[in-house]
């Protein structure tokens, strides 16, 4: 990973660990986006119910946080994917990152009618993870979109950093949470 690419990594890492309150997960794919010159970032997480090395029909990956370059995210409507028929869902039981140069001819994609042709995705990386689980369960997707403009090796190797530690940096957010919430005791006298 370049010089560039690991300062922009050591300020997401500081940006998120200054946070108190789980906004921060949302904070950190808003960078990853930017880092990269992407349009939009998702994490996907596996249902808890899958066991996904023995999929079955109907498992589906959902949205645990995303961002888009469209006024401060929100900007993926499809909140679901299957794990069989999509490349989120091949990165988890592969546990490999997989970066698709064209979401249009590549057969391991899904092919919603938001992701293709509403949204018009050309490009994605995608970088499996251990989100919360001791197993690889939940991936880390960053799409272009407009002309086909696939990710860089400095670019993967960015979003490999990031996605490596952003289970830490949710822990680490909860944790501050947690703590605001027992120290302040905000809980016990609701407004």
């Amino acid at each position: 990973m370049n010089q560039d690419f690991a300062e922009k990594l050591s300020l997401i890492v500081h940006s998120a660990l200054q946070k108190k309150e789980l906004r921060g997960v949302v904070d950190v794919l808003k960078n990853v986006v930017e880092g990269v010159n992407a349009y939009g970032c998702v994490l996907w997480v596996k249902d808890p119910s899958t066991n996904v090395k023995n999929v079955s029909r109907n498992r589906s990956l959902y949205v645990f946080a995303d961002w888009f370059d469209e006024g401060g995210g929100g900007g993926e409507p499809i909140r679901e994917i299957p794990i069989e028929e999509s490349a989120n869902g091949l990165a988890i039981t592969s546990e490999e990152v997989i970066h698709i140069n064209d979401l249009q001819t590549d057969p391991r994609t899904f092919k919603g009618d938001y992701s293709v042709h509403s949204a018009k995705f050309t490009s994605m990386c995608i970088v499996p993870l251990k989100f919360d689980s001791d197993q690889t369960n939940a991936t880390l997707s960053v799409y272009r979109r407009g002309e086909v403009h696939p990710f860089t090796p400095d670019e993967i190797g960015f979003i490999k950093q990031v996605a490596r530690v952003i289970p830490s940096l949710y822990q680490s957010i909860c944790d501050k949470v947690g703590h605001v919430l027992i120290s302040t005791k905000s809980w016990m006298n609701p407004k």
